[in-house]
């Protein structure tokens, strides 16, 4: 199918619905956000159908072509519930475009651990800088923990991480919280007014931050050169609060890549897979609410470890910090203005921008329908 065609059978739907395409209000760009967020996922989709045999490759992108399309009617359903207040309708539409489009976290070839679906871009950012300290009674305890032929995981972790593993599950040992050898996670808690600020589309200034994480030791011995994982984290409860609106993060604890890595130094990367929630109505029409995002911050831990510093500079693009591959990007970002030159072979690159052609042309066919800007 052409563009001009998509194009079309797209403008009809929203035309059908008595929906205007003039992106002004909050509902809208939310929509825009959510299709933002999405366009990585097409690509990639596009990306594994091109890689297979001629005789799958058809069906594939069939069945491709066909999630666009209900892709687009529950974003554009989100944002009518959106405009109609109806919250839980709209959480359940955004549910339903996540199980179409499956974001996921990944390690690379390169070991690096990334999204698949693009939070934080470019010109985005984050500002914090706060020490953690110690509980102040009774932080530490036993916890069951797993060793995995990877490293060690939490114990919920374990499933995926064979999974990461093609299947073969190797040497898989449970240390038990009771046993002698278990590990001992320490619980960290944000100071008491602690704030922070961010781009995310808009900017938003002292954002309260507030909860604690816990860490559990591996005891790996630190090199003078290099970073190695000194810790897991076992858990993590933020809150995010501004003018009555709250974020909550929550440690994925079932995620193998949940890991603190540090040099020499004390200082490092704590990368944690975090699931958002939120009830309230400024945010539950975001995609990203309900998904499960991985974040990197850069840390300093002290030598006795009773603090860890967060560290984040405004001078850092925020998509360091929810990492993903520089193709997601591309495809988050554009096209702009102008239709891309498109190959009758929908698995062409004819720009050369590493995104797929049939790829190129249902994003643009979407960014067009739907009149949203690059975020």
């Amino acid at each position: 199918m052409k563009v001009k065609s998509l194009i079309g059978g797209i403008l009809l739907l929203a035309v059908a619905g008595g929906w205007s395409t003039v992106a002004t209000s909050c509902c809208e760009r939310q929509m825009c956000q959510n299709l933002r967020a999405i366009k990585p996922l097409i690509a990639d989709r596009y990306a594994g159908c091109c890689h297979l045999p001629a005789e799958s490759r058809t069906a594939c992108l069939q069945t491709i072509n066909t999630d666009i399309g209900d892709a687009f009617n529950l974003i554009l359903a989100a944002k009518i519930a959106c405009d109609e207040g109806n919250n839980d309708l709209m959480r359940e539409h955004l549910r339903r475009l996540r199980d179409i489009l499956l974001p996921k976290i990944v390690s690379g070839a390169n070991g690096q651990i990334y999204n698949t679906m693009v939070a934080m871009g470019r010109n985005d950012w984050i500002t914090l800088d706060t020490t953690l300290t110690l509980a102040p009674q009774d932080p530490c305890k036993n916890v069951t923990m797993t060793i995995v032929p990877q490293g060690i995981v939490n114990a919920e972790a374990a499933g995926k991480a064979v999974e990461d593993q093609g299947g073969e599950t190797g040497v898989t040992v449970v240390v038990p919280a009771a046993s002698t050898q278990a590990f001992t996670t320490c619980t960290y808690n944000v100071p008491s007014g602690t704030t922070f600020d961010m781009r995310f589309g808009e900017e938003f200034r002292g954002v309260m931050l507030g909860g604690s994480f816990d860490l559990a030791r591996t005891n790996t011995p630190i090199p003078e050169n290099g970073l190695v994982v000194a810790a897991i984290p076992t858990d993590l409860q933020f809150t995010a609060s501004k003018y009555g609106h709250k974020l909550r993060l929550s440690l994925d604890k079932t995620n193998p890549y949940n890991a603190l890595r540090l040099d020499a130094q004390g200082k490092g990367v704590l990368g944690v897979a975090l699931t958002l929630e939120s009830d309230s109505s400024a945010l539950v029409g975001l995609v990203y609410v309900g998904s499960t995002i991985y974040f990197e911050f850069p840390v300093e831990v002290n030598a006795s470890w009773t603090s860890v510093r967060l560290m984040v500079p405004r001078t850092r693009p925020g998509n360091d910090f929810t990492p993903v591959n520089d193709l997601a990007l591309i495809a988050a970002d554009g096209p702009r203005t102008s239709p891309p030159p498109i190959a009758n072979d929908p698995c062409s690159d004819l720009d050369g921008n590493g995104i797929r052609d049939g790829a190129d042309e249902r994003i643009y066919a979407l960014m067009y329908s739907l009149e949203c800007d690059s975020h």
